[in-house]
């Protein structure tokens, strides 16, 4: 996976020691699979913002709107979004798209990409 319209970011605590990181507007991620659930990881940070979680372009139906922001320390590893009783025969595909908008109580509108999971 690649960050086309965002920067790699690298920190010990990530998984294989670097995540996606995008703040605009717009900044997406995508990924294509096949099976019957996804769960996405996000880094919730005190500069943590809202991003819009949609799957399969077909239907472009906006799953949920995440929050990113947590007050403390950065916490890399909960899920952020997880859909399961998806088509197991038929490929799917997530798209994170960044808002650029934030909790009130947050410093920025940052969405930190770690990774996507999914069933077989």
């Amino acid at each position: 996976m690649t960050a086309p319209n965002g920067a790699v970011e690298k920190n010990e605590h990530y998984y294989e020691g670097q995540g996606m990181m995008a703040a605009k507007a717009v900044h997406t991620i995508r990924f294509t699979f096949q099976g019957p659930d996804i769960y996405w990881r996000d880094v919730a940070a005190k500069d943590g913002g809202k991003a819009d979680v949609f799957i399969d372009d077909i239907d472009d139906t906006l799953q949920e709107t995440v929050d990113s922001f947590f007050p403390e320390c950065p916490f890399p590893y909960q899920f952020s979004f997880i859909k399961t009783g998806l088509d197991p025969k038929r490929p799917h595909t997530i798209r994170i798209v960044v808002r650029g908008d934030k909790n009130a109580g947050s410093a920025g509108t940052t969405i930190r990409h770690i990774g996507f999971e999914f069933g077989g």
